[in-house]
């Protein structure tokens, strides 16, 4: 489940008034970030204030002190070194947190007054990429539905490796067939546009709760193009998605795309495809035969004694995501 950080000051008049400029920036940044909790740099730490600090306090076992907020007022404040910095992130995406990092973008020493700051790159379950924290030998999935009522489509990738494809479903199959169909990529996040957030029966898909992204990246035209702009290409033809053609899963996969680089705040060079998948030519087992089968785990809930156990002899990360794929 991802949770939202919520941030309470005091307020005058529908104006926050704070007299230190260095809290000034943090409003200022923080406002951009309202579902996340903001990792601040200042000199060797991450400091986290007001609400970030007493959530983060609590998940990360941290001492809740204080610091001038200027106007004779305290801010609750934590903080973690910069240099392990990934660890606490990892537990707070983890417990289901988003993580805006903020940086100082400018030297110290060359800066005139306050040093300049901003978010680097935000962690989601989704898009963490730390190779000391997410599970190699597994695909670290994040998936995006998209569905108007007339059709529906999945995309998904996964940041680490660079795969992502994309295909649509029958929205005929109902919405359990979707959760059965997320449920083979066991995905750390979800997102969504909002008709299917709307008009979905359950809070929840496979212990996820998918969160609503913006409704303009969902657009047709603003899909293909970024897909296109991306992939540097004049369209989808060669991807397998030629103009006007499997709307639903260009919109999707577009959206899911945005959504990324959003997120990372990088050109996202690894990946450097879009694959269709053709859903209708392979025979789907649904959860449960594939929990009793035990392809992957035991009925005891242990790799030890499934499928997968037995037939795992490799050596390399890349060859036990790719076994772990065909099982």
């Amino acid at each position: 489940m991802m949770r939202v950080a919520t941030l309470t000051v005091s307020v005058a008049a529908g104006v926050i008034k704070m007299e230190t400029p260095m809290m000034e920036q943090y409003f200022s940044i923080k406002s951009k970030y309202k579902d996340c909790l903001l990792f601040f740099r200042l000199g060797d730490f991450y400091e986290l204030f007001y609400d970030d600090a007493v959530i983060a306090s609590g998940v990360l076992d941290l001492t809740l002190t204080g610091r001038d907020a200027g106007a004779g007022k305290r801010a609750p404040m934590c903080g973690v070194p910069f240099h392990a910095a990934d660890s606490y992130t990892a537990k707070l995406v983890a417990k289901g947190y988003k993580v805006a990092i903020c940086e100082q973008v400018e030297n110290a020493k060359a800066s005139k007054g306050l040093v300049r700051r901003d978010v680097v790159r935000v962690v989601t379950g989704g898009t963490i990429t730390d190779d000391a924290v997410i599970d190699r030998t597994k695909n670290n999935y994040i998936l995006c539905i998209y569905c108007d009522g007339l059709g529906a489509a999945i995309a998904c990738a996964d940041v680490s490796t660079g795969e992502f494809f994309a295909y649509q479903v029958s929205q005929k199959t109902g919405e359990g067939f979707l959760e059965e169909e997320i449920s083979l990529f066991s995905p750390s996040e979800i997102i969504c546009n909002a008709h299917f957030k709307r008009t979905s029966q359950t809070q929840e898909m496979c212990g996820i709760k998918p969160q609503i992204y913006s409704e303009w990246a969902f657009g047709y035209d603003a899909a293909y193009e970024r897909l296109c702009r991306h992939f540097d290409c004049a369209d989808l033809h060669a991807f397998g998605f030629p103009p006007g053609k499997d709307r639903h899963a260009v919109r999707a996969a577009g959206a899911l795309l945005e959504y990324i680089a959003e997120m990372q705040k990088s050109a996202l060079s690894q990946i450097y495809t879009l694959t269709k998948l053709e859903r209708a030519k392979n025979v789907i087992i649904d959860a449960n035969s594939r929990k009793n089968l035990e392809l992957e785990r035991s009925v005891s809930g242990t790799v030890k004694g499934s499928l997968l156990w037995v037939l795992d002899r490799t050596k390399t990360a890349a060859g036990a995501r790719l076994i772990r794929k065909w099982v």
